[in-house]
Parts: structure tokens; C-alpha cells; sequence
């Protein structure tokens, strides 16, 4: 019956109220967890959803995934980079803004991978690579056109997948980025 009663009085809430109560729980806890707010990263970021605090939003539900990640909850990872991802889209849009949401697309890849998502995974890189481009960041478009070329190569998909990674090498070498320059080889 408690249940009940509570979802009676929270629906009975203008939204505007229900928002400025779950800042207010979120800025409780995160005053109250300040020592260690990781544990309570789920909640945080949930309140912070629905306080539509939207920055905080997306920085929660990014850790949240990457805890997941690392529990090897790869399914609950990539709905909590998700979450995070429809955060962002609230955000003006900016080159810091940009930047971000092609960082959590890029975390999102191991589990999409672990999970077997290939199509998923293939999908996200051709969003991401013209993002990179119009940012004009050399090192992620190496890093995304490997990606694609290893994941393709894995598919024994070779035609595709060389010149992809060919692109990549070329990219390294020209930034001079030895790491990637051996990953690509």
C-alpha cells in the first residue's frame, strides 16, 4: 500500500515541482556521498535525469556505464552510455559538447563488441566519423577507421576493411602517433 500512496502523491506533482525536488534530493546526496559518490552513481544519475540537470546527467550515467563496464555488465553499460548520450542531446550545442558525446559513442564499443552488436558497432562508427571530421581531431578519425577496419577484418569482411585501415596508418603516421601506428599494423 505504501507503494501506492507514494506514486499517488508523486504523480500529483506539477512537473516543475517534481524536477525541483529531484535536484534537491541530488544535491542531498551528493553533499551527503560526497566521500564516495561512485557508489551511488545509479541514483545520481537518475535523480539528475529527472531534475532535467542535464551536465550532470550525462557525467553520472557515463560513470554508471563505465562501473557496468568494468562488473562486466556490458547490457546495463550500454543503456547507461545511452542514457547519457540522450542527456547530452539537452545540452547547447558546442565544441566541448561535440567532443563529449564522441568520447562516450567511442566507450560504448567494447560492449557493443563483447555483446556481438556488429552492426550496432559498424552504425556508431559511421556517426561518429564525420563528427570527428567536422572537429577536424586527426588522432579520432585514426582511431575510428581502425576500429572500423579491425571490426570489419574480424568479420572477414577484407576488402572493406583494408583501406579503412590504410586510412588510419596513413593518419598515424602523418600525427605521428607510434601507439595507434602499431595497434594499425
Amino acid at each position: 500500500m505504501h507503494a501506492l500512496t507514494h506514486e499517488v502523491a508523486y504523480g500529483a506533482l506539477l512537473h516543475e515541482r517534481r524536477r525541483d525536488l529531484h535536484v534537491r534530493i541530488l544535491e542531498a546526496m551528493e553533499h551527503l556521498y560526497a566521500d564516495r559518490l561512485e557508489e551511488q552513481v545509479e541514483r545520481l544519475a537518475q535523480d539528475a535525469l529527472r531534475g532535467e540537470a542535464w551536465d550532470k546527467a550525462a557525467a553520472y550515467w557515463r560513470q554508471a556505464a563505465m562501473r557496468a563496464e568494468d562488473r562486466s555488465a556490458f547490457q546495463a553499460a550500454l543503456q547507461y552510455f545511452d542514457r547519457g548520450l540522450e542527456a547530452l542531446g539537452h545540452l547547447p550545442e558546442s565544441r566541448d559538447l561535440l567532443e563529449r558525446r564522441l568520447e562516450n559513442m567511442w566507450q560504448r564499443h567494447s560492449a557493443l563488441f563483447v555483446l556481438g552488436h556488429r552492426e550496432e558497432l559498424l552504425a556508431s562508427f559511421d556517426v561518429q566519423l564525420p563528427l570527428a571530421e567536422a572537429l577536424g581531431n586527426q588522432e579520432r578519425i585514426a582511431r575510428l577507421t581502425n576500429g572500423m577496419g579491425n571490426v570489419l577484418w574480424v568479420s572477414a569482411e577484407y576488402v572493406r576493411a583494408l583501406p579503412l585501415s590504410e586510412r588510419g596508418l596513413a593518419i598515424a603516421d602523418q600525427i605521428g602517433e607510434r601507439t595507434l601506428r602499431i595497434i594499425t599494423r
